[in-house]
């Protein structure tokens, strides 16, 4: 067997050598090693940056009271074959366990591989460092070599905190585990927590013990959005990180509540248009998407968090440590951070148990979203199963209620129907079962009289528990409907009070309360909406949407504010996620019984991604026109149906004995509402008059027939009026100084259309001028003083358009 044994050559490092003993400047290579041979070794000089004697002497006691020399034999004949550490900077077992193409390698051929080449190669050698990583995460040190880059590490670059491991942050490990840096802490013995002690402990024990260690992956969201991988076995922390670096992230698998590469990729297209896989999308947020302000998630809006807390952009922080404040601070503090995620409008719609005391106190916004009921047990992608009690089942009923019957099938198709819908928007199967106690479905609809002894008269149409996984529960999820027809009939289909009032009962079964305040003396700190917010436009858990007080149209799925709560509580889904026409037309838009705002429905869409496109061209001219918004939130709808129903509110100043009368407040009759996190690009309008609103996308909007008013909005838009005479809002902000990037106006027609100038933009300070270069034949609508450009009015000299042409609005 040949002998691999090293010699003092293999592994001396000359230019280190030199470094470390300047008085040796004018020694070549040969001579140093002669110099080291003969007096380096005895003045223990050292030779190295990747052996170290000391080190090496102090992890092997036999060596106790040796010389240098004999210690240094002692490293070629005995210690490195036999694997005794000898450097706090190279792990010779991690080398090993990292490079497992090297794993035939004796310890003599690998740590001369190393140095040798894999050093050059790359290679990780300590745990560390990912060198790779650190050159890719640190662009200012991009031109040093890997020798060179691993010294920066060692004698700078770890004090400073530079990222130097995937995914893990020094510094946001220190913040987040408080535990870990109080000085003095009692992990560490001395009390002082260097950044390396750090980073170990995170290596040896932070990973399993799923302690957070950076804002990019969180392992307890990751085992709790992929249920497969617990099944397969995969349950410690440092499973799941090494599951997600080498397969989970290739595969889009969910690994944070703040980044959605599913979602990332479909609502960026041009990195859908260059192919990229969903790890190489990651990494595309890592190094690029993060500092250009790109939103990841429905959770988190870069741009919206620092526009709507102030006292962040003041600091003038950059979209990256905002997305890391937003972590470590703001999430806890329940700062708004998208038009989604408003803690002010979930938290009414969310459910908490509170003890006594705070009933009486009260708890904090952001523990009232921590703790909100819902089943916990099931995890994204999970089954939630349903079942119908039956006339045999009715009599095993373990609750208080009476007259306990099956539903009708009119009623079991309803519920269906709603199920099915309500998976587009939460991540998960909702699947029927037999109902055969003691097998039954988590949520169980059925016919009763209510509790025994008590009456159902009035308006008791229906009621539900709350879901719950504690012992003794099993009434949790079940869903009670009145079975007098006569005051309400379940059987009815979508656009009725009664399929509303379904949707509604099941939005309690899954963890929805009512958003206004039961009962203020039992319980006085229930987060409530606004009363001029709280009615069936924006929740199905209203209770303004009764006949006896509202005369508009009902719901007939969850509307945008149930569905932000309810993706809160269980995730979001990837439902329509690449490019999507909505196509609408009597039927499926106003309703083919509607008349002033009756009989027709309301309605949301949820759409995670792609380039989609609302098309009404199908809706014929109607009197007084369409409401298009494409905004999240927005609603399309009617002009006369904007507005259009009361429903009504008690009055604050009613008393006993001075009662006065209830206030009316305006809701829309019906439309379709687009939800929180949905990002439509397009729109083609009607064959009537439109009033259209675009977002801050780069929106492609066709007015179509009629006489419509177009806002583009922020980003790059293409505005077409179409027939009839138009106008094309404008204010500041909404163009760019850029003019490759101002909106076009394809159909501009001068002594026609119009430009309407708003929020108090003057005409004045508008300038009109021929285009030069690639805009020779359009003309140019442009704001001298901020150097903006609004509009390209494309293929239309300068000299057609007249300052008669710009109207305020």
């Amino acid at each position: 067997m040949a002998d691999t044994r090293l010699r003092l050559e293999d592994i001396f490092d000359y230019n280190y050598y030199i470094q470390q003993n300047p008085d040796l400047a004018g020694l070549n290579e040969q001579q140093a090693l002669q110099h080291l041979r003969l007096y380096g070794l005895q003045e223990g000089r050292r030779f190295s940056q990747f052996f170290d004697l000391a080190f090496f002497e102090t992890n092997n006691p036999t060596l106790e009271n040796s010389n240098n020399r004999i210690a240094l034999q002692n490293f070629f004949d005995i210690g490195l074959p036999a694997g005794v550490q000898f450097s706090p900077i190279f792990d010779l077992n991690y080398y090993r366990r990292a490079n497992p193409d090297l794993a035939s390698l004796d310890n003599n051929q690998l740590f001369k591989h190393f140095l040798t080449a894999g050093l050059n190669e790359g290679r990780n050698f300590n745990q560390l460092i990912d060198i790779n990583y650190y050159r890719t995460a640190n662009p200012d040190l991009a031109g040093l070599s890997n020798r060179e880059l691993f010294t920066q590490f060692i004698n700078g670059g770890l004090n400073e905190g530079r990222p130097s491991l995937p995914l893990f942050d020094v510094n946001f490990y220190r913040a987040t585990n408080p535990d870990l840096s109080r000085n003095p802490s009692p992990l560490f013995a001395d009390g002082v927590v260097t950044n390396a002690e750090l980073i170990n402990h995170f290596l040896t024990n932070g990973l399993n013990e799923k302690r957070i260690f950076g804002p990019y992956f969180n392992v307890n969201t990751y085992l709790d959005s992929n249920p497969d991988l617990v099944a397969a076995g995969l349950t410690t922390g440092r499973q799941a990180y090494d599951h997600f670096r080498s397969a989970g992230v290739n595969e889009g698998r969910r690994f944070s509540q703040f980044i959605d590469i599913s979602y990332y990729l479909g609502n960026n297209p041009d990195l859908r248009a260059a192919g990229l896989t969903p790890g190489q999308a990651f990494n595309h947020f890592l190094n690029f998407g993060i500092n250009e302000g790109r939103r990841a998630s429905v959770l988190y809006d870069p741009v919206y968090y620092l526009a709507n807390n102030p006292d962040l952009a003041a600091q003038q922080i950059s979209y990256k440590d905002a997305f890391v404040q937003f972590q470590r601070e703001g999430f806890d503090q329940a700062r708004s951070a998208s038009v989604w995620f408003d803690p002010d409008a979930i938290v009414p719609l969310l459910n908490v148990r509170l003890t006594e005391t705070e009933q009486t106190q009260g708890i904090l916004i952001n523990d009232w979203l921590a703790r909100a009921d819902k089943w916990q047990d099931i995890r994204a992608g999970g089954t939630i199963t349903y079942s119908f009690v039956t006339s045999a089942s009715g009599r095993l009923y373990e609750g208080p209620e009476s007259g306990v019957s099956e539903v009708t099938p009119e009623v079991k198709n309803n519920v269906r129907n709603i199920m099915r819908t309500l998976s587009q928007y939460i991540p998960l199967n909702f699947v029927e079962v037999p109902d055969r106690p003691p097998n039954v479905g988590r949520i169980r609809i059925m016919f009763s009289n209510g509790p025994a002894g008590l009456s159902r008269d009035g308006n008791v149409y229906a009621y539900a528990y709350l879901p719950s996984d504690a012992p003794g529960t099993g009434l949790a999820g079940d869903i009670h409907l009145n079975p007098d027809r006569g005051l309400v009939d379940f059987s009815a289909g979508p656009g009725s009070f009664a399929y509303n009032a379904l949707v509604h009962e099941i939005g309690h079964a899954l963890g929805l309360k009512h958003p206004f305040q039961d009962d203020p003396e039992e319980n006085p700190f229930t987060y409530t909406l606004p009363q001029g917010k709280d009615n069936n436009t924006n929740t199905v858990m209203t209770y303004n949407f009764f006949p006896t007080n509202y005369n508009g149209s009902y719901s007939i799925t969850p509307m945008a504010y149930d569905v932000r709560a309810l993706q809160y509580l269980y995730g979001t889904t990837n439902y329509n996620q690449g490019d999507t026409v909505y196509t609408f037309d009597i039927n499926n838009f106003i309703g083919p019984n509607q008349s002033n705002g009756r009989n027709s429905f309301k309605q949301t869409i949820w759409d995670s991604g792609g380039t989609d496109t609302l098309n009404f061209a199908a809706l014929p001219a109607i009197t007084g026109g369409y409401y298009f918004n494409i905004n999240e939130g927005g609603q399309n709808t009617t002009q006369l149906a904007l507005n259009g129903s009361v429903y009504t509110i008690a009055n604050p100043n009613s008393t006993t004995e001075n009662p006065q009368p209830p206030i009316p407040v305006l809701t829309d009759s019906f439309g379709t509402t687009i939800a929180f996190g949905t990002l439509i690009e397009n729109l083609i309008g009607s064959q009537g008059d439109d009033e259209i609103l675009g977002n801050d996308l780069g929106n492609n909007i066709n007015g179509g027939s009629g006489n419509d008013s177009i806002t583009g909005g922020r980003g790059t838009d293409i505005l077409t009026g179409g027939d009839g005479s138009d106008i094309f809002i404008f204010a500041l902000g909404d163009g760019s100084k850029n003019l490759a990037a101002a909106n076009v106006i394809t159909d501009f027609q001068p002594g026609v259309d119009k430009i309407g100038l708003s929020l108090g933009l003057p005409s004045s300070s508008i300038a009109i001028t021929q285009g030069t270069g690639a805009n020779a034949v359009n003309t140019l609508i442009s704001v001298p003083s901020t150097g903006e450009y609004l509009a390209i009015l494309r293929n239309l000299p300068a000299s057609s358009v007249s300052f008669a042409d710009l109207i305020p609005v």
